[in-house]
């Protein structure tokens, strides 16, 4: 059984906590679309001043990817914005499934954003590790590190409160199934309230699991309560 939080930054719900994460996420989408949109019109210069680059620096292990990108800028470029159109479509999706409380619309924005993470803690590692080789500056190196490490904790701190969101909605779907400890429970006060007034129990609607349980309300807190 892994983690699970039951709420997002210690106030707003982990359903609520996923929608703000998927428009955060959306606006880190746009920002750095309209970038590489910007780069990808200045790619023929891109090229000259990454020859120069390349050539004053020491790449230590990235010399023959950055080698390979120098020839083929444009087509990294491009590639990079498809991916970024993908992912704010899957932050679009994500919003939909935090508000129907679906949880496989929830997975193409997990493996999307897991893959976008990944990929952003090798840039900063292989930054940090040029900084290192190429400037001088102890101090520089230490204030990007940090700052980077605390942006990627960020980054990955939201993502798991999207895989939490789904943990919290199958656990609730097990307290609602039939013959889980508080379904059991209503039943059992159900048939003790129809003894006492002498009342049949088809005078009872059916006992319907709700999500408005004590323990969904103490855990969940506002707007975690879905309804399926």
């Amino acid at each position: 059984m892994m983690a699970v939080m039951y709420t997002f930054c210690r106030y707003f719900s982990v359903r609520l906590g996923t929608i703000l994460v998927a428009v955060s996420s959306m606006i880190q989408s746009f920002i750095l679309g309209a970038i590489f949109l910007v780069l990808l019109n200045n790619a023929g210069q891109m090229t000259e001043d990454f020859e120069d680059w390349r050539t004053d620096n020491k790449l230590i292990y990235t010399t023959e990817l950055f080698e390979h990108i120098q020839y083929n800028i444009a087509g990294y470029l491009k590639s990079v914005i498809v991916f970024i159109m993908f992912h704010f479509c899957t932050c679009v999706l994500l919003i939909y499934a935090a508000l129907k409380c679906n949880v496989p619309l929830t997975w193409p924005f997990l493996v999307v954003e897991f893959v976008r993470l990944a990929t952003f803690a090798f840039v900063h590692f292989t930054a940090m590790m040029l900084v290192k080789e190429n400037i001088l500056d102890l101090g520089l190196l230490i204030a990007l590190s940090i700052s980077g490490g605390f942006l990627l904790l960020g980054l990955y701190y939201s993502w798991f409160c999207v895989v939490s969101l789904c943990q919290c909605l199958r656990e609730l779907r097990a307290e609602q199934k039939p013959g889980s400890a508080q379904v059991n429970l209503l039943v059992n006060e159900f048939r003790h309230l129809a003894k006492a007034t002498a009342l049949s129990r088809q005078q009872f609607p059916p006992v319907t699991p709700s999500w408005r349980l004590p323990a969904a309300h103490d855990n969940y807190g506002n707007l975690a309560w879905p309804t399926y």
